[in-house]
């Protein structure tokens, strides 16, 4: 059956596989834009978003949600250690061995439900480098590889390219050596093993005017951006076009000052208060350095 048809954008399929799964704001804007660069009509977006907001979750599902719709996708996560990026791709599979059509570690279960309609192959099930199972309707299945930045890419083309967290932290992002590490291994590596009409989604909190977006945003042409950039501050800004980068409307539509709906719960269920916000910009210095970038980008 047409499991596109079912889950039209990543937000319904991570529903379906968790009940629980909270949908924000922030997130129903993220899976707008998906729902765009599945229907072709955007290949390049960068996401930048406070830590902890379900971003990395919600890119997991968004793999899956991507091999649904075309399963023969090649899929590389890519994170600045591939320790991390392993993770995510790990997550993905344990998705489709929890609630794919098949394999699921080394049984097979008729009786579990079928949320994907795709299995994996079991002889291709490493955590880093996996690949879903061949059908008469999959000949040619895709997968999901993970990768730190810095290593090769040999041999792997990338229909779908997701980097997630390229800056491990302060001192990396401050590194001029490191950012320039970055950039050469994107030009050199991360672009050069694309697919022809691959997806590129690059998702980080901010850290340096330098970093990753912060630098392809520069390098973009203003005239015919390649890239839609979506970015979030924890609190609304007001509109400031004399700002360097210029502050536009916020993204959600919430008034300056106002605080986003957070996907993080407490522990008696309630989300994130304003105090709590508040107490959290405290303890960053009161809009110090890196609550400005963090939190508001």
């Amino acid at each position: 059956d047409d499991q596109r048809l079912k889950y039209a954008t990543p937000g319904e399929l991570a529903r379906a596989l968790d009940p629980k799964t909270r949908q924000t704001p922030a997130l129903d804007l993220i899976d707008k834009h998906l729902r765009e660069v599945a229907d072709g009509t955007c290949d390049r977006l960068m996401l930048s978003m406070p830590p902890q907001e379900g971003k990395s979750t919600r890119l997991q599902v968004v793999a899956a949600w991507l091999l649904l719709d075309d399963p023969s996708r090649r899929v590389v996560f890519a994170s600045y250690e591939q320790g991390l990026a392993a993770v995510s791709g790990l997550a993905v599979r344990q998705m489709f061995e929890t609630h794919g059509s098949g394999f699921q570690g080394a049984k097979h279960d008729p009786d579990r439900d079928d949320v994907l309609g795709l299995a994996l192959d079991p002889s291709r099930g490493a955590a880093t480098a996996w690949r879903l199972a061949e059908t008469s309707d999959v000949p040619a299945p895709g997968g999901v590889i993970s990768v730190g930045i810095g290593s090769a890419l040999t041999g792997r083309p990338a229909d779908v390219l997701i980097v997630d967290d390229p800056i491990k932290d302060a001192a990396h992002a401050d590194s001029p050596k490191i950012r320039q590490n970055l950039k050469d291994w994107w030009e050199s590596v991360g672009m050069t093993r694309l697919a022809p009409n691959a997806i590129v989604i690059v998702v980080q909190t901010r850290w340096h005017e330098d970093d990753l977006i912060g630098w392809l945003v520069t390098e973009d042409d203003p005239a015919h951006p390649k890239w839609a950039q979506i970015s979030i501050a924890a609190q609304a800004l007001a509109e400031d076009p004399t700002a360097r980068p210029p502050i536009g409307p916020d993204p959600l539509g919430r008034q300056p000052g106002e605080w986003m709906d957070s996907a993080r719960l407490n522990h008696d269920g309630t989300t994130r208060t304003p105090e709590q916000w508040e107490e959290k910009r405290k303890s960053m210095g009161r809009g110090g350095r890196w609550w400005t970038a963090m939190f508001q980008q």
